[in-house]
């Protein structure tokens, strides 16, 4: 088929394919699978292991500073953790921790680390512009310390409609500023030592990091589940925290 030509508005502005312009803009986390994997993850099976495709998937999304969708699907990353990248807006189709109505994006790590982490460099905070918008991430081993979803050394951090589960921690901020979570669903396990959201303060977590790096956080209209032993927020310490509009079910405020 012959693409489709366009030019947009303004002075010098130039004629390109419709195509090459929505490459420029979206990039499907599915991209480099094969035919094998796509059908596995559409289907919500979940048995072939994608990380790899993934990760490319990333890596090149976030060298033209894309919108990276994930179509709905069950997206199998085995215990190979995914390295999340700056200025990339992570897209999913929706959340459902029950993961009862074959719709919406999962993500499922079956490691003993972070499922999805980024890591800045320690003691020098730097604009990551990461956006997580759409999704639900399942770990199955519970690991002491560690979270579905960790970042280290970033600032301008966007959680929205996002679920997590299973891991010792949902959500862990350290040394992040401008970070928020909005709307999110977090469910806590059992144990007393687990909390659904963790502000770092200090060299608790990373041991060559000062302390009162995390600041300007804010955590509104979300979702806590858990026993009367867990914790929702587990705040260490900072500038600037504000909680807002949040519901805690069987399980401390922070």
């Amino acid at each position: 088929t012959q693409a489709e030509s366009f030019t947009q508005s303004g002075i010098g502005a130039v004629a390109e394919s419709v195509q090459s312009y929505l490459r420029r803009l979206f990039v499907m986390a599915t991209k480099n699978m094969t035919e094998a994997q796509r059908d596995d993850v559409s289907s919500f099976t979940g048995s072939l292991d994608v990380s790899t495709p993934l990760q490319a998937a990333i890596d090149y999304a976030t060298s033209i500073g894309a919108v990276l969708y994930f179509p709905p699907g069950l997206y199998d990353i085995g215990t190979t953790a995914l390295n999340l990248k700056r200025y990339v807006i992570y897209q999913g189709s929706g959340r459902d921790v029950s993961q009862s109505g074959q719709r919406g994006t999962y993500i499922r790590y079956d490691g003993t680390s972070d499922a999805l982490q980024f890591a800045g460099t320690v003691n020098s905070i730097s604009e990551a512009s990461i956006h997580l918008r759409d999704f639900t991430v399942l770990s199955t081993v519970r690991t002491a310390g560690k979270g579905s979803i960790a970042l280290l050394s970033a600032s301008y951090v966007y959680l929205h409609k996002v679920a997590v589960a299973g891991n010792d921690y949902g959500i862990i901020f350290d040394q992040v500023q401008h970070g928020y979570i909005t709307q999110c669903d977090i469910e806590l396990s059992n144990a007393s030592s687990t909390a659904g959201v963790w502000l770092v303060n200090g060299s608790e977590r990373t041991a060559t990091a000062n302390a009162y790096e995390t600041n300007r956080i804010n955590i509104e209209h979300t979702q806590f589940n858990g026993s009367t032993a867990g914790i929702g927020i587990a705040d260490d310490g900072g500038a600037a925290h504000a909680f807002r509009s949040n519901n805690f079910s069987w399980c401390n405020k922070h």
